[in-house]
């Protein structure tokens, strides 16, 4: 036992003479009560090793193994992000224009038009569907919005192939993006590699 731990005493008292049978039950009994108090000793010694947990409720040292996932790449419309491979992208806001009578998914008779270019100075092989109908958001709550196909222009209709080390490959895509939620746009171009970060791009549309 430990040294500030209760004492326990065990009295007996006898009122007349004590036998050789009684004497040894009176030792078993003792030797119980101390086997049973050690092993409530080891029992809690065991209880106080468990893993502590996070606020979540999730081990610490789950936590530690699963790591924060990597932040996107930010930039502008307009500007140029270079993935790993050397393959750059870029992508312009073209504005708002007109829908034809054959453009679904079009906001308010109109739809925003971005013009994405990608140049592969790697040298391998990039794969371009990996970067068609890109995710686009927009307005405070960050809607995501449709794309749109207009049918008798174009617009929206390109996509992108195998892009060969050293060339260039732009495309037209189109979304339907009401006024009151143009000032804020996100578009998010995945990475053609597939082994870095996704970019982000955003801006207003005018």
């Amino acid at each position: 036992m430990k040294p500030d731990d209760p004492e326990i005493r065990v009295e007996v008292r006898c009122h007349g003479p004590v036998s050789g049978s009684s004497v040894g039950g009176i030792m078993k009994n003792s030797f119980a009560l101390t086997a049973a108090l050690l092993l409530g000793i080891g029992l809690s010694a065991c209880n106080g090793a468990e893993p502590t947990e996070s606020p979540g409720g999730v081990p610490s040292a789950t936590q530690d193994a699963i790591g924060e996932a990597p932040a996107n790449q930010s930039a502008a419309f307009g500007d140029t992000v270079t993935f790993e491979g050397g393959v750059e992208v870029t992508v312009e806001s073209g504005g708002f224009q007109s829908a034809s009578g054959s453009a679904p998914g079009a906001v308010e008779g109109q739809y925003a038009v971005f013009e994405i270019t990608v140049v592969n100075n790697g040298e391998t092989e990039v794969d371009g569907g990996l970067m068609n109908l890109p995710l686009v958001r927009a307005g405070d709550a960050g809607t995501a919005v449709q794309p749109v196909v207009d049918s008798d222009t174009g617009i929206g209709g390109e996509l992108f192939s195998t892009i060969a080390p050293g060339d260039t490959q732009t495309a037209q895509f189109a979304y339907g993006i009401a006024a009151a939620d143009a000032d804020i746009v996100q578009m998010e171009i995945a990475d053609p590699i597939g082994t870095g970060e996704d970019a982000i791009y955003q801006g207003a549309i005018e």
